[in-house]
C-alpha cells in the first residue's frame, strides 16, 4: 500500500461522506513520520539488555515475539521549553494487529464529527443527545446508564474505555462509518490508521460496508441519517509480518496455514502515540494540533482512559471482576516504583490474536515527572491463532509490568 494510493482513496471516499453529513474539508498538510531508522534506538535497547527486570531474554526473542516499544520523553532545553524526545526499538517493523488500541481513534473522531455537526446549524447535538439506531432496534435503550438509561455517545465512549467494551465502539463505527473516521484521522496526520472492520464480529467485506440508519436528537430537534454504505475502497495492506502462526481454527476447525490479516484493521504504534500527545500535549505533537473538542469533552475522554473501572460512577462496575490492570497493563510494574495513590495512567489497552499492545501516558503527580509508553508483543507458542491459547498471562503481562517497572526507575525517579 503506497501513501499517495491511501490518500487518493481516502479523499475521494471522505469528500463525498462529508456531502452527506457536514461540511466539506481542507486537507492539511501534515509532516510525514519521521523514519524509524534514523532514530537512535540505542537507549532502548541499553535498558532491555540491562537484564533488569528479567528483561535480557526479550531483546534475544525480539523478532521472534515482534517486540516494539516507544519511549516519549518530556524534556526541557536551555530556555526551558518543553519537548517530546522519543526513543524507539524495533519501532513498526512488521505488522501488529492493534485489537482494542483503535477505539480510542473512534472515539475522538466521533466528537470531532458531532462537533461538526453541531456547528452546521444543530445547536443542539451534543456528547449526551440520545441515539437511537432504526436498523437494530436493540440499541434504543442502554440500562448501564444511570443518568436516563440512554444510548449517548459519552456513555459509549466511557464503556469503550473503562472496560474496553467492543459493542460501544462497533456502535460508534456504525454512526460515523469508515469514510468519515478515516478523513477524520488522516487529518491528523494519522496516515497508518486503517479502521475497516468492527471488533469481534465474524463479516464479510461487504457486510462491514453496510452501515444503519440512526436518529441523534428527541423529537422536534432531530438528526438522522438512513441506512448507508461506507464507499471507501482501501489498498490491501503492504506490510511486513501480514501473516501470523503456522495455522488457525475457523469455526473450530483447523487450517494448516498462517492467519493472514490483509484485511484487517491496523496502525503504527508511532502513530498510535501521537494520537495520545495530540489529546495530551497538543503543542508536542507532530502534527502541531489537537483534537478539536470541547473542554467537557476533552475531560470525558481523559477521565475514562484514567479511571479504574471500580472508581466510575456511571457506568459501575464491579471491581472484583474489573480489577485494577484490568485495561492496564503497566500497571503492576509502575506500583513497584511509584505508590499507587502517586501514579496516574492514561491508556488504551488492545489483546487479541496473541497480539498485546499498551498506549500510555504515566505521571507521578508528586513530581509531575511523566512519559508517554507504547508497546506491543505477541506471544503465541503454539503457533495456532483463533484457539484462544496464547501466553498473555505467562509472558506478555510480565514482559509489560517489567518494562513499564525499568522505564519507572529511570524517568520517575532518577
Amino acid at each position: 500500500m503506497t501513501l499517495d494510493a491511501f490518500r487518493s482513496a481516502v479523499l475521494a471516499a471522505s469528500l463525498v461522506s462529508a456531502s452527506l453529513c457536514t461540511t466539506a474539508f481542507a486537507q492539511e498538510s501534515v509532516d510525514e513520520p519521521r523514519a524509524v531508522a534514523a532514530w537512535d534506538t540505542g537507549w532502548v535497547e541499553g535498558l532491555l539488555a540491562s537484564d533488569r527486570g528479567n528483561l535480557g531474554g526479550w531483546l534475544a526473542a525480539a523478532e521472534e515475539r515482534r517486540l516494539q516499544v516507544l519511549v516519549g520523553v518530556l524534556e526541557r532545553d536551555a530556555t526551558g521549553r518543553l519537548a517530546l524526545v522519543q526513543h524507539g526499538f524495533r519501532v513498526d517493523a512488521e505488522y501488529f494487529y492493534p485489537a482494542s488500541t483503535v477505539k480510542t481513534l473512534a472515539a475522538l473522531a466521533t466528537l470531532e464529527w458531532l462537533n461538526e455537526l453541531a456547528a452546521d446549524g444543530r445547536p443542539w447535538l451534543d456528547e449526551h443527545t440520545p441515539l437511537r439506531f432504526s436498523s437494530g432496534a436493540e440499541l434504543v435503550e442502554d440500562e448501564t446508564n444511570l443518568a436516563g438509561g440512554v444510548l449517548t455517545i459519552a456513555h459509549e465512549i466511557r464503556k469503550l474505555s473503562l472496560v474496553s467494551d467492543n459493542p460501544a465502539f462497533n456502535r460508534l463505527y456504525d454512526l460515523v462509518g469508515p469514510d468519515e473516521l478515516h478523513r477524520r484521522l488522516h487529518e491528523h496526520g494519522l496516515w497508518s490508521a486503517r479502521l475497516v472492520h468492527r471488533l469481534s464480529l465474524t463479516q464479510s467485506n461487504e457486510e462491514r460496508r453496510v452501515l444503519p440508519a440512526f436518529e441523534l436528537g428527541v423529537e422536534p430537534l432531530v438528526f438522522e441519517l438512513p441506512e448507508r454504505r461506507a464507499l471507501l475502497e482501501l489498498p490491501p495492506l503492504e506490510l511486513p509480518g501480514l501473516e501470523a502462526g503456522k495455522a488457525h481454527l475457523v469455526a473450530g476447525e483447523r487450517v494448516d496455514a498462517p492467519f493472514d490479516f490483509t484485511d484487517k484493521n491496523s496502525v503504527s504504534l508511532l502513530d498510535l502515540q501521537e494520537m495520545l500527545v495530540q489529546l495530551l500535549h497538543p503543542e508536542l505533537s507532530r502534527a502541531g494540533r489537537g483534537w478539536n473538542l470541547s473542554p467537557a469533552q476533552r475531560d470525558l475522554v481523559v477521565e475514562a482512559m484514567t479511571l479504574f473501572p471500580r472508581e466510575s460512577s456511571n457506568p459501575r462496575y464491579d471491581g472484583a471482576r474489573y480489577p485494577d490492570d484490568f485495561v492496564k497493563f503497566f500497571q503492576p510494574g509502575l506500583e513497584r516504583v511509584v505508590p499507587k495513590e502517586r501514579l496516574v495512567v492514561r491508556n488504551k489497552v488492545g489483546l487479541a490474536y496473541g497480539f498485546l499492545v499498551d498506549n500510555a501516558y504515566i505521571e507521578d503527580t508528586r513530581t509531575g515527572r511523566g512519559f508517554y509508553l507504547a508497546a506491543t508483543c505477541y506471544v503465541n507458542p503454539n503457533e495456532v491463532l483463533n484457539d484462544n491459547d496464547y501466553a498473555y498471562d505467562t509472558l506478555a503481562l510480565p514482559f509489560m509490568a517489567d518494562l513499564a517497572e525499568v522505564l519507572a526507575r529511570e524517568l520517575l525517579v532518577r
